[in-house]
């Protein structure tokens, strides 16, 4: 899923190749250069969260001597929406009704 592809990314990406490389200034240039690729601060916050939830599990699973991620926080995403969701307008709605009635398969 999403996560395996997000923690397989910042791998790569981040030259990871041993836990002890998994730090928060290593995670931190690769959301720096997500941040600078375009990518949105929700986008941003899902590769953190998947690096973090990785952190913990080392760590409670006794693979690592602590959460090395713990200290990072996740960012503000209110602030760089990029999408503002909304109801359907009534006409709107029977728009989209009619097309899926009559539309092709």
């Amino acid at each position: 899923g999403k996560c395996g592809a997000h923690l397989r990314a910042l791998i790569e990406q981040a030259r990871i190749a041993f836990l002890g490389d998994l730090s928060p200034s290593r995670v931190q240039g690769f959301i720096g250069d997500l941040k600078r690729r375009g990518y949105s601060t929700r986008t941003q916050n899902a590769y953190l969260r998947t690096a973090k939830t990785f952190s913990r599990w080392c760590w409670r699973d006794r693979r690592q001597p602590e959460d090395a991620l713990a200290p990072l926080a996740m960012s503000n995403q209110e602030a760089d929406r990029r999408l503002i969701r909304r109801a359907f307008e009534p006409a709107e709605l029977e728009l989209l009704i009619e097309a899926a009635a009559t539309g092709p398969a």
